[in-house]
């Protein structure tokens, strides 16, 4: 049995969201999910450790 390998992280989705925005809420959170959930990256949405990743990143990349 292999290993499957993770799906790419969404990198330029999540970038794109944080043009737009320093902060966010719990709405706009589950709406980000939402929409990255429907573009195929259940893998990330879909668990607590790939929306952690998620978080991750966004936190990394803000806006300061």
């Amino acid at each position: 049995m292999t290993a499957q390998k993770a799906p790419r992280l969404p990198k330029k989705e999540m970038l794109a969201w944080l043009k737009s925005r320093e902060s966010w809420n719990h709405e706009e959170w589950m709406a980000l999910l939402a929409q990255l959930r429907q573009q195929g990256f259940e893998y990330w949405t879909d668990t607590n450790e790939g929306r952690q990743v998620l978080g991750e990143y966004l936190e990394a990349n803000r806006k300061s």
